[in-house]
């Protein structure tokens, strides 16, 4: 059983409250298999290959021109293949507006192209990690400063900068690598609300040093040969053995229990209790329904339960071209509308319009109740 697969920099934060997460996940893992990567998984994957692809490609034309002068053409390019590819239109907002922010760090700071790293890979050995961590963006200000910039392009909000376990050992782990006791970590999350899509921290030789010692200290507890099970809502929502472990169910069950028995919480720190082991509960039924899909999917059957008819679903690809021509045919309030609210709001004349801007695809078929299936068991 390998568990330093999951002491990863990203999951520090759950370890630290619950050290026995990455033997139960090895566990699990190991026996039943790694779970198959979301929609929402593989978009933040493609989103931050199209990052460095940009960041890059200004690199690269630093050799022939202006230096800072085709950043706009940079950023433009990307988010117009991502228009193209079919990315939704607020992911490229969020693409772009990340790819702005890493530009005007690279000017405020006059980076040299040279020491602009993308996807950089940092040597976490020192913290006890047995594999190390990648920097999405690291800038360095040679013997001075260096700065890390990481993407985050999923819908859940992760807090500050000051507050993130992962960028404080990035910080820690780029401070050692470059010789450098001063370093800025920006977490970049442009889907959060507005005051919270650009956080940054700074760290001192001091601070970096206590961040080292405090993550050595979570890593040895989570190695340790009977780490020590604290279920929890931060720490059991994403983790892979949230429905093998008992931990996680009795967590759920004993608020269940004291709800019963005693009646509702009386202070703030209850209340919270009750409602992270209400999201887990809902978690749970949403993973072991995606198993039972999973399981009908492959071939096998569950008695009372059948895969329902798809949907169709359509959406609207290069949105701006789109909204142009519909503005043009005088519909312009019709496309506006049906972007706010439901594509299905779109009256025929208009789709007729866009219509080589219309694409459509069936969703994946429902899990159902199937009441014949279930009279004849």
């Amino acid at each position: 059983m390998n568990i330093d697969r999951y002491i990863r920099p990203s999951n520090l934060a759950a370890i630290a409250l619950c050290p026995a997460r990455p033997t139960m996940e090895s566990a699990v893992v190991e026996a039943e298999g790694e779970p198959a990567s979301s929609e929402v998984a593989d978009l933040g994957t493609d989103l931050h290959a199209r990052s460095q692809r940009a960041i890059d490609s200004w690199k690269l034309c630093q050799e022939t021109g202006e230096r800072g002068a085709l950043w706009g053409d940079a950023i433009s390019l990307e988010c117009s293949e991502a228009t193209e590819a079919g990315i939704d239109s607020w992911s490229v907002f969020c693409l772009q507006k990340a790819l702005e922010f890493v530009r005007d760090l690279i000017e405020k700071h006059d980076i040299h192209p040279d020491n602009v790293l993308t996807e950089h890979r940092l040597d976490m050995a020192s913290l006890g990690f047995t594999q190390g961590g990648t920097a999405d963006v690291v800038l360095v200000v040679p013997g001075k400063l260096v700065i890390v910039a990481d993407f985050k392009y999923g819908f859940i909000d992760q807090g500050d900068a000051d507050e993130n376990d992962q960028t404080q050992a990035y910080a820690a782990a780029a401070a050692e690598m470059f010789q450098c006791d001063r370093v800025e970590v920006y977490l970049v999350q442009p889907r959060a609300e507005k005051p919270y899509r650009f956080t940054g921290a700074t760290y001192d030789a001091d601070t970096l040093r206590a961040n080292r010692a405090w993550t050595a200290a979570v890593i040895r507890r989570a190695r340790d040969p009977n780490p020590e099970l604290e279920p929890g809502y931060s720490q059991c929502l994403y983790c892979k053995a949230l429905l093998r472990c008992p931990s996680s169910k009795e967590f759920v069950m004993r608020a269940q229990e004291a709800l019963e028995l005693i009646g509702p919480p009386s202070d703030a720190d209850a209340w919270g209790d009750l409602a992270g082991a209400a999201k887990l509960a809902l978690k749970w039924g949403d993973d072991a329904k995606d198993r039972v899909k999973a399981h009908v999917v492959a071939g096998g059957s569950a008695t009372g339960w059948k895969l329902g008819n798809p949907r169709a679903i359509r959406t609207i690809t290069q949105v701006p071209a789109a909204l142009q021509r519909l503005e043009q045919a005088g519909m312009g309030q019709a496309g506006a509308e049906a972007l706010s609210m439901s594509l299905s709001k779109l009256p025929d004349e208009a789709a007729d319009v866009i219509r080589d801007h219309i694409t459509e695809k069936l969703s994946e078929p429902p899990l159902v109740a199937d009441k014949r299936s279930k009279a004849q068991a």
